[in-house]
């Protein structure tokens, strides 16, 4: 029951309120640049994304640790 109502909620704002319909479209287009491997300075979720490879590479590398002890030496 909550799941339904929750989504049609969602497609509702979608039609009705325009700064989501115009967030959820930034989102979907900074996606597309991302997955195409083109890097446009000042949208941030595409820096967001990098920042979160980033630390999965970081982790992966220092699985014990996390890599935080790496920082300090």
């Amino acid at each position: 029951m909550i799941l339904p109502l929750t989504l049609g909620l969602l497609f509702l704002s979608y039609i009705f309120i325009p700064t989501f319909k115009n967030r959820v479209h930034y989102t979907l287009y900074d996606f597309n640049q991302y997955a195409q491997g083109s890097f446009i300075n000042g949208l941030t979720d595409g820096a967001r994304v990098l920042s979160w490879k980033a630390g999965a590479e970081i982790a992966h590398a220092h699985p014990y640790s996390g890599g935080w002890f790496w920082r300090f030496t």
